[in-house]
């Protein structure tokens, strides 16, 4: 198709096209910097400046399709796969005792009310296996629901780095139901290492960084944060049993807890014996208040007469001072000293006397 202006015929289909519209730009350019600036001229240069802001339009167009082609040809398909083919992944986040909350309850009856999960999870092929089985990236408690339910699972399937689905794993969960700070210690600790204490279980780490600030970085996660969730998980079993469900352990305690930790061990020991044997006794303490016994420091409070009451910051009392008449003092204590407290209370006192 042609048109004419003047006696020039022009090609409009040369027109679209972005190679020929550069060629014309570029000799209609030295052909008005040839002729005289007269109103032909003038139209010229207008008809120039009109075909170079309509070559940029269709540049900017034909970059946006291009992103767009890419973006399809790099998304993957949605999959309807048996649960029962799929397994943890070894670098899974969760507690088992996360299912059995009122959340996840809460959580599964949605998925049954939708007929599935809406949202897919990430798995990666386990290589080599038949049938063909997979691991779990994210998704986890989708997939419980699923599996519980007898629902089939939808996936997304991709083959991924370790490092990959450790990075797209914490990423995904950080935009969902977080995990507790234990939970996240345990699992920072053990892809920044070897190994893992023995008194977490003795599993091998899985050594996905060099340290603490690369994972941080990798992550972009709060470095401070961080370390905050290795701190609680590096804390003794018996204080991390003293909370009942290590899930309810918050973030802002870690400072807290590991200054006791490193001041006063025996004390804090002690403390977390106490609080569990009075769970044991029928005693219902909350998370909050478990911390609190930890990590106040004991309280004298006046008893009547001559006497003083020791207690806890929750008044709850540990020893008694007693005064006779001659005024010698006696202190008795509500439960057996171990050998470290001993320790410490005939140190104190030669301390004092000193």
């Amino acid at each position: 198709m042609s048109s004419k202006r003047g006696n020039r015929p022009t090609d409009i289909g040369a027109m679209l096209s972005l190679g020929n519209l550069d060629a014309a730009v570029t000799a209609r350019s030295a052909v008005s910097e040839s002729r005289p600036r007269t109103a032909a001229g003038e139209l010229l240069a207008e008809r120039r400046n009109s075909l170079e802001t309509e070559n940029a339009r269709l540049r900017s167009q034909v970059t946006d399709l291009q992103s767009e082609v890419q973006k399809w040809s790099e998304s993957l398909p949605v999959v309807a796969l048996d649960p029962a083919l799929i397994e943890h992944s070894r670098f899974a986040n969760r507690l088992a005792e996360s299912f059995d909350s009122p959340d996840f309850k809460d959580f599964r009856q949605e998925i049954e009310q939708a007929g599935g999960n809406v949202q897919p999870i990430k798995v990666v092929p386990i290589p080599g296996s038949s049938p063909q089985r997979y691991s779990i990236v994210y998704g986890h408690r989708r997939h419980r629901a699923c599996l519980d339910l007898g629902l089939k699972v939808n996936a997304i399937v991709e083959n991924l780095s370790e490092r990959g689905q450790f990075v797209e794993m914490e990423r995904e969960n950080r935009g969902r139901r977080d995990l507790s700070a234990y939970e996240q210690g345990l699992w920072y600790l053990r892809a920044c290492s070897p190994v893992i204490p023995q008194q977490k279980g003795g599993e091998p780490g899985w050594a996905l960084f060099g340290s603490m600030s690369e994972m941080a970085d990798a992550l972009g996660v709060d470095k401070g944060n961080v370390s905050k969730a290795c701190q609680i998980a590096e804390l003794p079993e018996a204080v991390i049993a003293a909370f009942g469900r290590p899930t309810e352990i918050q973030y802002n305690w870690a400072t807290a807890l590991t200054r006791s930790r490193k001041l006063d061990l025996p004390g804090l020991l002690s403390r977390a014996a106490e609080v569990r044997r009075r769970r044991e006794a029928g005693e219902i303490l909350s998370a909050k208040t478990v911390y609190q016994l930890l990590t106040a420091p004991a309280q004298v409070t006046v008893e009547q007469g001559a006497d003083l009451e020791l207690t806890r910051p929750d008044g709850s009392r540990f020893a008694r001072l007693l005064r006779d008449k001659k005024g010698r003092t006696v202190i008795e204590f509500d439960a057996p000293l171990s050998s470290a407290m001993t320790d410490r209370l005939v140190d104190g006192l030669v301390n004092i006397f000193k």
